[in-house]
């Protein structure tokens, strides 16, 4: 008696081989209809919005936002922001749209380089970003230092958290002061 596996489930038996004659001649041996198990590749996309920060191997760090318009003409854009002041939650400037299949962002006019110069900051951010967010640890920047954070939220008192060093331990800075009672 055969023992029943998970593998055995999904194997077809074993049909015999279809013959089809041909006139003039010799019947053609067609192999029997195989199971092929269909991969279907999904590619990469810029699925969600939030916050990301990328950390610099030298110790720096930029915080991007990206984020869903509700309101206006453009209702249902996705913008990229980059964080640019002392309020985490409200200094962004936004820069670049995420473009119609998600895999990549469309860097704003204004914020592109002029013909005569090399690629702006904004553009390298933008490339920058996406790279990570879609490659993941197969990306250049991972592969150089950067790391890709996302953003959290601190356990003490639940506000955005968008310094590395935060984000990692889970505490904001005035947070972790008070736990150690200083």
């Amino acid at each position: 008696m055969s023992q029943l596996t998970f593998a055995s489930l999904l194997t077809p038996p074993a049909a015999p081989p279809v013959v089809v004659p041909t006139p003039a001649m010799a019947p053609i041996v067609m192999p029997a209809p195989v199971a092929v198990p269909v991969t279907v590749a999904v590619p990469a996309t810029i699925s969600h919005n939030g916050e990301f920060t990328i950390a610099s191997p030298k110790g720096g760090h930029r915080t991007f936002r990206i984020k869903t318009v509700k309101h206006g003409s453009l209702k249902g854009k996705r913008i990229l922001a980059l964080l640019n002041g002392p309020d985490n939650t409200t200094s962004y400037v936004g820069f670049a749209f995420v473009n119609k299949t998600a895999t990549g962002f469309d860097v704003w006019n204004r914020y592109k380089k002029n013909p005569f110069s090399t690629g702006t900051d904004w553009e390298f951010y933008a490339t920058m970003l996406a790279e990570m967010i879609l490659k993941g640890d197969e990306s250049i920047f991972v592969a150089k230092g950067y790391r890709l954070l996302s953003s959290t939220r601190c356990r003490v008192c639940n506000r955005l958290l968008t310094h590395p060093n935060s984000i990692d331990s889970g505490i904001g800075p005035e947070c972790e002061l008070k736990e150690a009672g200083l």
